[in-house]
């Protein structure tokens, strides 16, 4: 009668206790940083590459996807000042493939703290201006990777956010810099 009270009243606190909660991460912002004015009259983003949806590939398992906030980011830095012109940005590649790590074996493997897993990550943007006359005046390119390991005790959904808040650090003055000497108005 004892252990069973006993049992019960640890079932009722481990129920009682909430379940942990999965973070939630907040669409990056950009538009603190200034707008880019570009020699175009208007602009668009062109999402180009598709995720297989499949291992290795677990770029659709981000909480807030790299082509998403690629995306945001011209939203909110990219300022057409020309006359004429697309401003055409496509997203051509935005892979995370995941890598399982070995695992060590047997008495040692209760004592370790070991890396479970590699993700390499990759984004490729272009950048074409298109005109009516001329067809096409400019273009440019910018690739950025990141890779990162995931440990036994760390929230995958963390380092996943952490992976596209590296890609973007990367990404912006690369661009950046490509739009200012290459299409500058």
């Amino acid at each position: 009668m004892f252990k069973r009270l006993m049992l019960l009243s640890l079932l009722m606190i481990v129920s009682c206790h909430p379940a942990p909660t999965k973070p939630e991460f907040a669409m990056p912002r950009y538009d603190n940083m200034g707008k880019i004015p570009v020699n175009a009259a208007s602009f668009r983003v062109v999402q180009q590459y598709q995720s297989p949806g499949k291992l290795p590939y677990v770029e659709d398992q981000f909480p807030v996807q790299i082509a998403t906030t690629v995306n945001q980011w011209f939203q909110d830095r990219i300022q057409p000042a020309g006359s004429e012109g697309v401003l055409i940005f496509t997203i051509t590649d935005a892979h995370v493939q995941e890598d399982i790590l070995p695992k060590t074996q047997g008495i040692k493997a209760m004592f370790t703290k070991e890396q479970i897993a590699r993700y390499s990550a990759k984004l490729v943007v272009t950048a074409e201006l298109q005109t009516g006359i001329a067809g096409r005046e400019a273009n440019a390119e910018v690739t950025v990777t990141a890779n990162k390991t995931l440990s036994e005790e760390q929230s995958r959904d963390v380092l996943f956010h952490n992976i596209m808040k590296e890609m973007l650090e990367k990404f912006n003055p690369n661009m950046q810099a490509q739009l200012t000497q290459r299409f500058k108005p």
